[in-house]
């Protein structure tokens, strides 16, 4: 794993460099990667997720798929590597946004942009206690999840959500 190496000086920087690689999902976000989760970002994640499932995965292909929707945004790179890594990692270091999508590979890079991001999404939303976008982010997971075991996770994550935010009767 050249990229991981390239940043780390020494084995205990390796290990967290790679952490997300054997991470379980759900992510776990930090507070300052769920800060990144903006609608703006949200919007922005939703159209790099479609520009990725159309790229070749492999370096090069993934920077230029990125860098287009950066472009075509009118948004510096930074404005979406960084929620993208947040999406992607749980947290606002990792290496290379590009090489972080080559090693997670497309489908787990894929999944966890959308439709899982939803999922993680909500999930952070409510332990920063930001209750409306957490029901909104589940709600948007329900409607493209395919999964049946997920929706039952997901179900039972919004209804503790309802109830965690005084709407018991909704539950």
């Amino acid at each position: 794993m050249p990229e991981l190496k390239a940043r780390a000086h020494d084995l205990n920087q390796l290990a967290e460099g790679a952490k997300f690689l054997f991470s379980s999902r759900p992510l776990d976000f930090e507070e300052a990667a769920a800060a990144l989760l903006t609608d703006d970002s949200r919007a922005l994640l939703s159209r790099a997720h479609k520009a990725l499932g159309n790229a070749e995965w492999n370096h090069d292909a993934l920077e230029q798929s990125v860098r287009q929707v950066a472009e075509t945004e009118g948004v510096k790179l930074g404005k979406l590597a960084q929620p993208l890594r947040a999406a992607l990692t749980g947290r606002t270091t990792s290496p290379g946004i590009f090489d972080v999508l080559a090693l997670l590979g497309k489908s787990e890079s894929l999944g966890s942009v959308k439709p899982d991001f939803w999922f993680y999404l909500a999930d952070t939303e409510t332990k920063l206690k930001n209750f409306a976008q957490a029901e909104a982010a589940y709600e948007r997971y329900l409607q493209v999840a395919t999964d049946p075991a997920a929706k039952a996770k997901t179900l039972l994550a919004l209804g503790a959500t309802k109830i965690a935010a005084h709407k018991p009767d909704e539950a």
